[in-house]
């Protein structure tokens, strides 16, 4: 399974057990269909209400860090750099010195038969790995508003349409055309919180992605440094 696939796995699996209270209902329009954006698996799953006040990661915290370091370690199970990264978390706060510390990780592992060359590829590896990920999750992503951006073209368009017709109709149907216009006002709405979520989560994938690239490029520094790879 892909990171990507990773992801939307996850947030398919939050929003199916998010609460009802947080399910939005657009209003019923009698001759023609309620707006239904097409689904994502990005969309957020807080309230309506406390969109404004959200405020996305950016130091790559959270569940989004959280699914791309288990993505990562899934679809690298066994790489001597994940080994290597785990090692070296675990033993910061014994051994501060960094040189140290790196040297009596890669003792550990030579015993193993991993070389200081085998790690260094690992973190490489690592590095493309994500930044692939991180294109194909960006073209998902960009896929998904364009579609819901032209649902919500093709609706707004249609109700624009019935507006007219109605309009040229006799007084009677002036309750008709009232309705046709509060229901246009709650897709307008229902499409900007939809783009909102989907922009909240690209804004939360960037600042996890760019969190453990940084943390990765580190450990390459520290590693072509103090081990001299």
């Amino acid at each position: 399974m892909s990171l990507l696939s990773s992801i939307k796995n996850a947030l398919i699996e939050e929003d199916v057990h998010a609460t009802p209270a947080a399910e939005k209902k657009p209003a019923s329009t009698p001759t023609s269909a309620s707006y239904q954006p097409t689904p994502s698996a990005y969309r957020s799953t807080s309230p309506v209400s406390t969109i404004a006040t959200q405020t996305p990661s950016s130091n790559g915290s959270g569940k989004m860090r959280d699914i791309l370091l288990s993505g990562l370690a899934s679809n690298l199970t066994g790489s001597p750099y994940l080994n290597f990264q785990n090692m070296n978390n675990k033993m910061k706060l014994k051994i501060a010195d960094t040189s140290t510390r790196l040297s009596a990780i890669s003792a550990s592992m030579e015993v193993q038969g991993v070389t200081k060359q085998a790690i260094l590829d690992g973190a490489t590896g690592a590095v493309a790995f994500l930044n692939n990920e991180s294109n194909n999750f960006q073209a998902d992503l960009d896929s998904d508003l364009k579609n819901l951006e032209q649902d919500y073209k093709n609706k707004t368009d249609n109700i624009a349409s019935l507006l007219e017709q109605k309009q040229n109709q006799i007084k009677t149907l002036s309750e008709e055309i009232s309705n046709l216009q509060k229901d246009k006002s709650t897709t307008d709405v229902q499409a900007q919180e939809d783009k909102t979520h989907l922009e909240v989560s690209r804004i939360e994938f960037s600042g996890s992605l760019n969190a453990i690239l940084q943390e990765i490029r580190n450990d390459i520094n520290d590693i072509t440094v103090h081990l001299g790879v």
